[in-house]
């Protein structure tokens, strides 16, 4: 089959690739994942990112953009909390970017994904050119979402998507639900055949994550917990870290920090299971397949994508409130040591056959054929 030229961006707004120990920002790792198998399958791939990044055969590196992370007038914006005009700026940096590199490689592309929708000019830059596009939704943010979808629709202007998860996809109302889920380099989070005895939680210290209900579990239990994730930098968010989380740490609660992403299965492959409390629609849930490709057991409330992601009771469990992740985490601890191990032997070999980056890679490939082949 022809080799297609394919362009691919999330943002300016870090260097790839994406190494900032702050913040962990898992669409630009997936994205480098995505340029790195689509490269090696010989397709010409061109990742639109920053001046400043590392020289790869597969980068577009802006001669003009350096990350919004070092422009000194964005930031300053930041500094100053002036979060409003800092995303306005933002936003219009990124869309002249993308306007600069289609002005040079615009006409010999034949599909442009872009995973973001939060530059939607975007959209009166690609009437010029013969390619097709394809906008990749990320996040939860489904309010946002439908109404974008709503308006492009209003306004007669075409836009595909692709979601990440089924559940996703039939939160927002679009005509053709292309899902391509999550994948990860396997290498990258080792089986771990024993565990020590102690919970997990993953996540950004935000009351839908649930890291407060992962704390009151644990306690319940009288079982330790170490917790890592970021903690937010707006006062409204990080008040919740403060004033609840925070002040219910002890020696039982270990709060780790920010573990950096190369780092994370440290957190995982000796944990006894992974909490997940979530009270929101997750779109995907990555900490969910890195857990278990490490060999722990996901525990999780059933909303988003969770059903997708877990096959309740060979990989975790899945559960509706605290109370049954109580009585989920007894049976994990409960159970003889031979169904333990066969669980964390399913946990692997789940994430082996459903979501590894090789399958990723080959799911996107088989969407943008698609989409080129179309005649829309």
């Amino acid at each position: 089959m022809k080799k297609m030229h394919i362009a691919l961006f999330f943002s300016l707004n870090f260097k790839a690739p994406h190494n900032n120990k702050k913040v962990i920002v898992a669409p630009m790792t997936l994205l480098e994942d995505l340029a790195t198998g689509l490269h090696a399958k010989g397709h010409s791939v061109y990742f639109l990112t920053t001046k400043d990044s590392q020289d790869k055969p597969y980068y577009y590196r802006t001669p003009l953009f350096i990350s919004t992370a070092r422009n000194p007038q964005i930031q300053k914006l930041a500094h100053q909390g002036n979060t409003g005009e800092h995303i306005k700026l933002a936003a219009f940096y990124n869309q002249c970017a993308v306007k600069e590199f289609l002005k040079k490689h615009g006409k010999k592309l034949d599909i442009f994904n872009f995973h973001s929708i939060q530059y939607p000019l975007s959209l009166l830059y690609l009437n010029r050119y013969s390619f097709k596009s394809i906008f990749t939704l990320h996040d939860s943010s489904l309010n946002y979402y439908q109404k974008w979808v709503d308006l492009t629709r209003d306004l007669a202007i075409e836009t595909r998507f692709s979601f990440i998860s089924k559940k996703q996809a039939q939160l927002i109302n679009v005509p053709k639900k292309n899902v391509v889920y999550h994948g990860i380099k396997l290498n990258d989070y080792p089986f771990q055949r024993d565990a020590d005895d102690y919970l997990a939680f993953s996540g950004r210290m935000i009351p839908e994550k649930g890291a407060l209900s992962a704390i009151r579990v644990a306690k319940k239990l009288k079982k330790h917990i170490q917790l890592a994730g970021s903690i937010p930098e707006s006062q409204d968010e990080a008040s919740y870290w403060y004033n609840k989380v925070k002040p219910s740490l002890n020696h039982g609660a270990k709060y780790l920090g920010l573990i950096p992403y190369n780092k994370m299965y440290t957190l995982y492959s000796r944990a006894k299971a992974l909490l997940v409390p979530i009270t929101w629609n997750e779109a995907f849930g990555l900490v969910m397949i890195e857990a278990m490709a490490c060999g722990t057991p996901v525990i999780a409330f059933k909303h988003g994508s969770v059903p997708e992601v877990i096959k309740d009771k060979k990989t975790g469990f899945i559960v509706k409130n605290e109370s049954q992740m109580i009585k989920a985490v007894k049976k994990i601890y409960d159970m003889p040591q031979n169904e333990y191990m066969q669980m964390r032997r399913n946990c692997r070999k789940h994430v082996e056959e459903n979501f590894s980056v090789e399958r990723m890679v080959n799911d996107y490939e088989k969407l943008y054929y698609k989409i080129v082949k179309s005649n829309r």
